[in-house]
């Protein structure tokens, strides 16, 4: 059952949804972040809106390394060993700014010129 169904049962009739489409996934290249060994790797989904063909928006994310380890007591000390896992997150400094467009070249460049702005690279 969808959720305009669902809200239907619910006794809803005011219920607009918005639906987008992932149009394209942009991977930047890496910024290095100077004497740390990490980079800034940054994804970008550019999404268009299904009702208003002409208005993309983004969202951005960044690559994030974690090290995962069993929390619960493990008496083999070989099996103790951590794992580093990279998985992507919504980026709360790039992405915490809306970008909104006509296409998706234009939702892009802006991401593309905040990236720049950020980290002062050409």
């Amino acid at each position: 059952m969808g959720v305009i169904a669902a809200a239907r049962i619910a006794g809803r009739t005011d219920v607009t949804m918005k639906i987008y489409e992932i149009v394209g996934v942009y991977d930047f290249q890496p910024i290095e972040a100077g004497d740390t060994a990490e980079s800034f790797k940054f994804r970008v989904e550019v999404l268009q809106d299904t009702t208003r063909k002409r208005r993309f928006v983004a969202r951005v994310y960044r690559r994030e390394t974690f090290r995962i380890a069993p929390t619960f007591p493990i008496s083999d000390a070989s099996a103790r060993e951590s794992a580093d896992h990279e998985i992507f997150v919504v980026d709360d400094m790039i992405g915490s700014e809306e970008f909104t467009g006509t296409s998706k070249a234009s939702v892009v460049a802006k991401v593309e010129a905040r990236v720049k702005d950020c980290f002062k690279v050409k």
